[in-house]
């Protein structure tokens, strides 16, 4: 599991670049909602990047630039979040972690030092690893899996183990 999570202060604007395997999704509380779009090759076969990979990102094809205002909140998770809990989910830990509460879990602390994007990553992670090793619940990944005919998931039930990584930032 990866946590990185950072407060992003007076940003007019933001370039924005799905990386491969990973789902960005911006949380604008003051607009609407951003999303990028999956970069997969075919169900459950995302671009991948690495040394042994033939996948190579294009420069430009995925970016995208967006005003950013306080209170803001860009969430860049792997596969292994997406596949686990849906957007609305994530969107409900950001509002409880930017709205005081912290995501749930409180007083979450790197170095000594505490902050919201740190307990919001934080509870996106938990929550993804929890639902992963659940096999009695409907989940993104369970109902295209069902669809796709995925050993396993006929019933169309159950979360999937993967790499689950978050990345947090709220701008101030």
């Amino acid at each position: 599991m990866s946590i990185v999570a950072e407060e992003l202060r007076s940003a007019p604007h933001c370039s924005l670049s799905s990386a491969f395997s990973y789902r960005l999704q911006l949380t604008l509380f003051n607009d609407n909602r951003y999303r990028t779009k999956d970069t997969l090759h075919y169900f459950d076969c995302p671009f991948q990047l690495g040394e042994d990979s033939p996948d190579r990102p294009k420069d430009g094809s995925k970016l995208s630039s967006i005003s950013l205002a306080t209170g803001d909140v860009i969430v860049m998770a792997s596969d292994g979040v997406f596949d686990n809990i849906n957007e609305g989910e994530i969107v409900g830990v950001v509002e409880a972690g930017v709205g005081g509460g912290g995501g749930g879990g409180g007083g979450f602390s790197l170095g000594g030092i505490s902050s919201p994007a740190r307990q919001i990553a934080k509870n996106i992670c938990e929550m993804s690893r929890k639902v992963s090793l659940m096999e009695d619940i409907v989940t993104p990944y369970s109902v295209v899996a069902k669809k796709n005919k995925i050993e396993g998931y006929q019933d169309g039930l159950g979360g999937k183990v993967d790499d689950i990584s978050c990345v947090c930032v709220v701008v101030s």
